[in-house]
């Protein structure tokens, strides 16, 4: 019985199998690109509050394509005593509760405490979260992110110590000109 290898091969039939072979694999690139983007991927960070700029929060934050199912948080290691006074502390936030589904894009926080105060901080901590691809899935994904707030030294995060009073004001000052810019038309309306 000859073998394989004494066998000429017909072009015709290289060429056949060289295209299913190219179309198999193409098929599975493909499949794999679709699935990729419509997996959840939650990452957790620290970063400035929008609401006071001065204040660091932590955030997680849904960065894939597809919602992500009963979202767990937990904290690895030592925060600063500044977390339970300034920013309530896990107790009252997604941490404690967890998150039933987080959108695409979607973000949960919760504030931790002005950023000069937690500069000198540096007992290594981590916010490990995972969460289900599926609604009352058992399969898991995991991460496990670093929480610092050292980075953020020298940074300008908010616009100083009175910055919400300061952005008040100018918000008052603000509708204050508006309203007299309406007198002054309304006035110039009458006289005509």
């Amino acid at each position: 019985m000859p073998s394989l290898f004494d066998m000429s091969l017909d072009p015709t039939v290289v060429v056949a199998v060289v295209s299913a072979l190219s179309a198999v694999a193409s098929a599975f690139v493909s499949w794999s690109g679709l699935r990729r983007q419509s997996l959840p991927d939650v990452i957790a960070y620290v970063g400035p509050s929008p609401e006071f700029p001065d204040f660091a929060a932590l955030y997680i934050r849904n960065v894939g394509n597809a919602p992500a199912f009963d979202v767990r948080a937990e904290i690895d290691g030592e925060m600063p005593d500044a977390f339970e006074k300034w920013g309530g502390g896990a107790s009252k936030s997604f941490i404690e509760t967890g998150v039933p589904m987080l959108a695409p894009d979607a973000v949960r926080g919760v504030m931790v405490a002005p950023f000069d105060v937690l500069m000198e901080w540096d007992a290594p901590a981590s916010l490990g979260v995972s969460w289900a691809r599926r609604q009352g899935g058992r399969l898991r994904m995991s991460g496990k992110y670093p929480v610092e707030f050292r980075s953020f030294g020298g940074v300008l995060t908010g616009g100083g110590e009175y910055s919400y009073e300061l952005r008040n004001i100018s918000e008052s000052l603000g509708r204050i000109a508006s309203a007299e810019k309406s007198r002054e038309f309304m006035s110039r309306m009458m006289r005509r």
